[in-house]
């Protein structure tokens, strides 16, 4: 009698099992198709989203810097009592760096500008003052001259190819090399003058020397001379 009644139990316990997942799979039925009506997704046993993404956007920056701020030659004059009527200073060893000087700085290093942005840059260099406003007297000069610091570095604007920084005629294109151009001085300009037409922005080809070489007569006024050096790097290409 008890394993009579166990069985029913057992039976009555399945049917309502059975009887509670059809009623459920047809309310779902009958409330996907509703949701479907409404144009909404059914509801399921699976993730609506089953994978993530991570997205981001990295925004170009230009930006080009002088790596150091100034050339101090310091305090000094010409060296009258050596025979000498001019001081040549230099921040270029090769050229001998100062003659006919006295008491002048010895400076083998000039400037280093370096695009430190993100895009590549079209350079544009200037000073703020002629040879005559920074040393006071016409017959002086004020002299730079542009060469590459990393390899690479400078490239023309069309075809990309390797050129030399343009501080002189002949200088710029692709056929002109190191020593056509790295050992030429030219006067200084105060408008703009474009000495590389696309500085790269990789870390290993992405700076030019600056040196300067300034004639000092012995007539020249006293007291302290200075001038600036403005760059100006414009995005190229443009996008």
């Amino acid at each position: 009698m008890n394993e009579a009644s166990n069985r029913t139990i057992v039976a009555l316990l399945v049917a309502t099992i059975v009887v509670s997942l059809g009623g459920t799979f047809i309310t779902l039925n009958a409330l996907n198709n509703r949701l479907g009506a409404l144009g909404l997704p059914p509801i399921t046993g699976f993730a609506l989203i089953p994978n993530a993404t991570t997205t981001l956007t990295i925004q170009a920056a230009s930006s080009i810097r002088f790596s150091q701020a100034s050339v101090a030659f310091g305090t000094g004059n010409v060296n009258v009592t050596g025979g000498y009527n001019n001081c040549t200073l230099s921040t270029l060893a090769t050229d001998g760096n100062n003659s006919g000087c006295d008491g002048f700085n010895e400076i083998n290093n000039g400037f280093t500008i370096e695009n430190d942005g993100t895009t590549n840059l079209s350079v544009e260099l200037r000073s703020n003052v002629s040879a005559a406003d920074f040393i006071g007297l016409g017959s002086a000069l004020f002299l730079w001259n542009v060469t590459v610091n990393e390899s690479s570095s400078c490239r023309n604007a069309t075809a990309n190819d390797v050129v030399q920084p343009n501080t002189s005629l002949g200088c710029g294109t692709a056929g002109a090399t190191a020593g056509d151009c790295g050992a030429i001085f030219e006067s200084v300009v105060t408008s703009n003058k474009n000495i590389c037409p696309r500085l790269l922005f990789t870390d290993a080809s992405d700076a030019l020397n600056i040196d300067i070489n300034i004639s000092i007569p012995v007539d020249a006024p006293a007291g302290e001379k200075v001038a600036g050096l403005i760059v100006t790097g414009t995005r190229n290409p443009t996008s």
